[in-house]
């Protein structure tokens, strides 16, 4: 990507930055989603990111987020700790 195209880029989510901002204060949660979301693909185009490493991060993000924490549980009949 040129590097005008890139700044010209950089310079729209800037503004989409202060415009989600605005529709959050005003409760259009929605409408703030669905410009963070165009957000998100600008950037990676911007940074020459493919759909493909896109969908890989997000699966591994859904994968860490669906393992155990290592939480300790104690066993309130017997009182014994567990992980």
């Amino acid at each position: 990507m040129k590097a005008d195209t890139a700044k010209r880029l950089e310079e729209i989510v800037a503004v989409l930055d202060e415009h989600i901002a605005v529709l959050r204060d005003l409760g259009f949660s929605d409408s703030a989603m669905i410009l963070r979301i165009a957000k998100l693909d600008l950037q990676t185009k911007i940074h020459g990111i493919s759909e493909g490493e896109l969908r890989a991060l997000s699966d591994a993000l859904e994968a860490r987020l669906a393992e155990p924490a290592g939480a300790i549980v104690i066993d309130l009949l017997t009182r014994r700790a567990r992980t």
